[in-house]
């Protein structure tokens, strides 16, 4: 195996970390700030509904701006290299971040969501800058420091998050200062700091590597006649679909009260404790198991095996309520900590999948287009199975038509993933693409006559 450095792997680390700090520390204040912006705008009977409302619009208008940028910046990381891309979008995530921390109303606070989204190109760019740096022998080490760096930032984001917005609730002192007027600023300041951090990193540990001109033939608009990256695509879309739909199908049973079959916390302060928990075992996990996966099973084989180890955590973490509080406790943590290992390691094999398809010249757009889809999926099934768990309650139906029903159907979606896999996914997105030579067509004969 050729070795790589670890300054490359803490490089990698830090990027994601910075992009998934922000990713999991914005909800925890959300509807606190909103209700700031709008407690002396609505009376106390509509409060509540347009709390909900502006803090979807917030975090909507992010999700189509992300759209934009994820793209965007998968093309330009082709045209100017990972690291001049890398820096540039560092450097807009943090000046939206400040700009958001000291947002004083609603509307410059949806601006600065809007610019983060346009600046959301951390995650193509990293995976495109993993496979320029990398070999198949050692990539599935750098996309286990990916899949790490979402667990440390849902350990750090929480956290960060909730611990430091109105620091005036730790020092009478602050109430009518700067921070007590800001009271989101701190939290944000945090966060550019460890994106500045990132950025110094890969200033000084990543080289700039001349952006290969991408050969004829390489053309990002024939993706829709490229077998494997189309059926890749697919199977990168049903994992996100399980991801997202356990993501708010947990978010929304664990406030339905115990008597309905839910947990009826009443406050974000437990899913935090207990997604925190779960960050640690993801991250250790994924450092430790995920190169070993690579090495031994391959890439069809690993996500086969994810497949198997999420289908009974989905089926069964719903039916933990009926435990005593410690046994539901650690089944809880250890339940969350594999879902979330299961479907973000297997999206690392998944993108290594997607990037074994294509040209190496036209590998950051390609990963643009494929997070730009992606995050027009999550915000679609997000609706989608809000939704229906707000339907299976209202069904007053018997099992497992009530509040299990959404997991039931994520479950379902796995069992279509492994079809697909088994069917349609080719052997050959296992080794990276060799481009073919270019034609050279033949020089006709100058005619003397």
């Amino acid at each position: 195996m050729t070795p790589m450095p670890y300054s490359m792997r803490l490089t990698i680390l830090a990027v994601i970390v910075s992009e998934h700090t922000l990713l999991f520390m914005i909800p925890t204040f959300v509807a606190y700030m909103m209700q700031g912006f709008l407690e002396k705008e609505y009376p106390e009977s509509e409060l509540k509904s347009q709390i909900s409302y502006h803090s979807g619009r917030l975090e909507g208008f992010n999700g189509m701006a992300s759209f934009v940028g994820c793209l965007l910046w998968g093309v330009v990381s082709d045209k100017i290299g990972r690291k001049y891309g890398m820096i540039i979008v560092l450097s807009g995530m943090i000046v939206a971040s400040l700009g958001f921390g000291l947002a004083p109303s609603f509307e410059v606070a949806l601006f600065w969501r809007c610019i983060a989204g346009l600046m959301a190109g951390v995650v193509p760019i990293s995976k495109a800058l993993v496979q320029d740096v990398s070999d198949s022998t050692n990539v599935a080490i750098l996309y286990s420091y990916l899949g790490a760096g979402y667990g440390v930032g849902s350990i750090l984001g929480p956290l960060i998050g909730g611990t430091l917005a109105h620091p005036e609730k730790y020092f009478d002192s602050l109430k009518d200062g700067f921070l007590g007027n800001h009271p989101y600023f701190l939290p944000q300041f945090i966060h550019s700091c460890i994106a500045f951090t990132a950025m110094l990193m890969i200033i000084i540990n990543v080289p700039y590597k001349k952006p290969t001109p991408p050969k004829k033939s390489a053309n990002i608009f024939d993706l829709r006649h490229n077998y494997n990256y189309l059926i890749s695509l697919v199977v990168f879309i049903l994992i996100v679909v399980v991801q997202f739909g356990y993501r708010i199908s947990m978010a929304l049973w664990v406030k339905v009260e115990s008597d309905d079959g839910g947990l009826g916390w009443k406050t974000e302060d437990k899913a935090g404790y207990m997604n925190s928990a779960s960050g640690v075992l993801v991250t250790a996990y994924h450092l430790g198991l995920v190169p070993v996966f690579a090495k031994k099973f391959g890439i069809i084989k690993s996500c086969i095996l994810f497949i198997i180890q999420l289908l009974p955590v989905v089926l069964l973490i719903s039916f933990t309520y009926m435990l005593e509080t410690i046994s539901m406790w650690t089944l809880l943590i250890i339940f969350n900590a594999l879902s979330i290992v299961g479907s973000t390691a297997f999206i690392s094999f998944i993108s290594m999948a997607v990037a074994n398809s294509v040209d190496p010249a036209i590998v950051g757009a390609v990963m643009g287009v494929t997070q730009s889809v992606i995050a027009f999926i999550r915000g679609v099934t997000i609706a989608s199975f809000g939704a229906l768990f707000g339907w299976s309650q209202t069904w007053d139906m018997f099992f497992p038509f009530d509040v299990h029903f959404s997991f039931l159907m994520v479950a379902v979606v796995l069992l279509l993933n492994w079809l697909v896999i088994k069917l349609w996914l080719d052997p050959s997105v296992e080794k990276r693409f060799v481009p073919k030579p270019e034609e050279i067509p033949m020089l006709e004969k100058k005619q003397d006559e």
